[in-house]
């Protein structure tokens, strides 16, 4: 058994895409589906350090040279005042999200199943990377999608919003629309749903995108 993992979750991104995960020799670094967290076995952990440096974020897993040395990392990030959310800024230059695009429970119902709008709905991880990073761009896709649908031809005042909400802020709108996998866009028309894209979509794929999104508008009355 080699010395102990010790992962800093306060700035740990902890996405299943972890760079650790495939170069880890013995597979002692996983991916815990059902808990949705990085694990360490440290009874396979040969301390090789591979893990480590692959690690994008310094400091984020560190390996203990003996049990003295393990104690004090976890003093390390027991002290350690930093967050993922602070740090994505600086590590990804992602920008906080815009407050008047953010839904909650309370206000979910009046802006996207009462709206007047056909409303995209991008259902994400707040401090996930892979939510901030790779969030769904549904502000560069709209007007591809009302060209492909050629919906401004029947409705030429239709409109679209853009809104966004926190699977783990909301569980219960997650829950509502069977939300497995983030982030996810739900395209809402008159309070019921007429699309879904599911999954992280790269910027080059937008043409793409917007052609999902425009078979969802053709479902328009």
């Amino acid at each position: 058994m080699g010395m102990p993992i010790v992962i800093n979750f306060k700035i740990c991104d902890n996405a299943a895409e972890c760079n650790g995960i495939p170069v880890c020799p013995t597979k002692a670094l996983t991916w815990d589906r059902e808990a949705k967290s990085l694990v360490i076995d440290n009874t396979k952990c040969i301390a090789c350090g591979k893990c480590a440096k692959a690690c994008p974020v310094q400091g984020a897993i560190l390996v203990a040279k003996n049990t003295e040395d393990f104690q004090k990392l976890r003093d390390q990030v027991e002290s350690d005042t930093r967050t993922r959310a602070e740090l994505l800024e600086d590590r990804y230059g992602v920008a906080p999200t815009d407050p008047g695009l953010i839904l909650t429970m309370k206000n979910f119902d009046e802006e996207v199943l009462n709206s007047d709008r056909v409303v995209l709905v991008d259902f994400w991880d707040e401090p996930h990377v892979a939510c901030r990073v790779k969030s769904i761009p549904f502000k560069a896709l709209s007007a591809k999608a009302f060209a492909t649908s050629r919906i401004l031809d029947k409705k030429p005042s239709l409109k679209m919003k853009f809104r966004k909400i926190d699977v783990q802020k909301n569980p219960e709108i997650a829950k509502r629309y069977n939300i497995e996998k983030v982030p996810s866009l739900l395209i809402f028309w008159k309070g019921k749903v007429i699309g879904r894209i599911e999954g992280a979509v790269e910027l080059s794929k937008g043409d793409e995108l917007a052609a999902k999104v425009a078979v969802a508008l053709k479902k328009l009355d």
